[in-house]
């Protein structure tokens, strides 16, 4: 049976890079007050050949430290929901890893809502072809 090419694809971003099964890009840690967007975030974050893990927001700042992903998306309606701000108990943690800072992104519902401690912010609600170009500068520090 022939393989498409979606297929070989897969196979080369599960393979990985061999160490800890994750792929040869990294983690993105995704924190969303729905499903459905976290989905979404997911379905784009592993486009790019991440390996995208979603997490409650009550659970963020922990799985930060213990995950150490490349880039952190977070939805500014999580940060709401959590009580205290969440991108400061992110960038808390991100300040304290010298080997490994992950980049943070803001899935914002509006572009005035620009949090200092985010590294780019991306207007809700998140299309494919708004966020992977921002995830793809970040992890890769160049255009897509």
């Amino acid at each position: 049976m022939r393989k498409s090419k979606d297929d070989v694809l897969s196979v080369r971003v599960l393979k990985g890079n061999g160490e800890d099964g994750d792929t040869a890009r990294g983690k993105a840690l995704v924190i969303t007050s729905t499903p459905v967007t976290s989905i979404v975030v997911m379905r784009i974050a592993e486009r790019i050949g991440l390996k995208a893990l979603s997490v409650s927001p009550s659970d963020a700042a922990k799985s930060c430290e213990q995950l150490q992903p490349v880039i952190v998306i977070v939805e500014e309606e999580a940060c709401r929901a959590r009580g205290r701000d969440l991108l400061d108990s992110i960038a808390g943690d991100r300040d304290g890893m010298a080997e490994r800072t992950p980049k943070v992104v803001l899935l914002s519902t509006g572009a005035e809502h620009a949090h200092a401690r985010a590294d780019a912010v991306v207007a809700m609600p998140v299309t494919t072809d708004a966020l992977q170009p921002v995830l793809h500068r970040l992890v890769f520090g160049d255009e897509e």
